[in-house]
């Protein structure tokens, strides 16, 4: 029988030792339970698929770093539909894949603005999309 390896494993990266917390810009921190509460998700489902708490903040902290929010906003600057909606039906995946229930439903709704041609209602729309975004980007670079 072979000594017994200490294990080294990737936790200790994953945020496993610190309790999926990370400090934010402003000092603050969260836990991923906190920051669905935030962002209007839903942490029983995320939980139920990811298992551990560590699995749903490795995923929550690439988030920040899609750029789909950008890309629709740099279309729907510039007036391409069809661009608009492959980076909003892009981030709308993403937020459902994540359980990041509000974001996916402001999303969707854009989405199918945009499905239809109906570009102007979709501007309309995308204040409420951007707020939901960020208010979730910036809970997630907590996480």
């Amino acid at each position: 029988m072979s000594p017994r390896r200490k294990w080294s494993g990737g936790a200790k990266r994953s945020g496993h030792w610190r309790g999926c917390k990370r400090r934010g810009k402003d000092g603050a921190e969260v836990t991923a339970q906190e920051c669905y509460t935030i962002s209007g998700g839903d942490y029983e489902a995320a939980i139920g698929v990811f298992r551990r708490e560590e699995r749903i903040c490795r995923f929550l902290r690439m988030f920040p770093e899609d750029p789909s929010f950008g890309e629709l906003e740099e279309a729907m600057a510039s007036e391409d539909a069809e661009r608009a909606f492959h980076a909003v039906h892009t981030l709308k995946g993403v937020a459902a894949n994540l359980y990041l229930t509000a974001l996916h439903r402001a999303a969707s709704d854009v989405t199918e603005l945009l499905r239809a041609g109906d570009l102007g209602s979709a501007k309309v729309r995308m204040p409420d999309l951007r707020e939901i975004y960020l208010r979730t980007r910036e809970c997630t670079l907590q996480v």
